[in-house]
C-alpha cells in the first residue's frame, strides 16, 4: 500500500491505495466514500476506467477480455446509452486484432 499524495503517513482519515505494476490506482483502502451523496458502492474499492476512479453512475464493460482498465464511466468514454452489441474500449480498439480476445 501506499499513501494517497498530500496525505501525511497515518493521518487521521488517510487514505491507502494499491498500484498495478504499470503505477495505475488498482484499489483504494480505508476512509472511501461509501454509497450515498456521492453515488460510490462502498463496498467496491477497485478503481476502474481510464480516470482511475471508483465505480459510480453508469458502466461499460470493455468486451477485450484482456482489457487492462475492463469498465468504464459512460461520460469517459462518450456513451449517453449502453451500447449493443460488442464493445471495445478506445485503447483496445487501437489494438491489433491479435492482442484482442472476447469471450465467444
Amino acid at each position: 500500500m501506499v499513501e494517497v499524495e498530500g496525505e501525511e503517513e497515518g493521518a487521521e482519515g488517510a487514505e491507502e491505495v494499491r498500484v498495478d505494476v504499470y503505477g495505475f490506482v488498482v484499489e483504494v483502502g480505508e476512509g472511501v466514500e461509501g454509497e450515498g451523496e456521492a453515488g460510490y458502492d462502498e463496498d467496491d474499492k477497485n478503481v476502474y476506467c481510464t480516470c482511475r476512479s471508483l465505480s459510480h453512475g453508469n458502466m461499460v464493460a470493455c468486451d477485450n477480455e484482456a482489457c487492462r482498465y475492463e469498465w468504464f464511466h459512460w461520460e469517459c468514454v462518450g456513451l449517453t446509452r449502453e451500447p449493443v452489441g460488442r464493445w471495445l474500449c478506445p485503447e483496445c480498439k487501437k489494438l491489433p486484432a491479435s492482442m484482442v480476445r472476447v469471450a465467444k
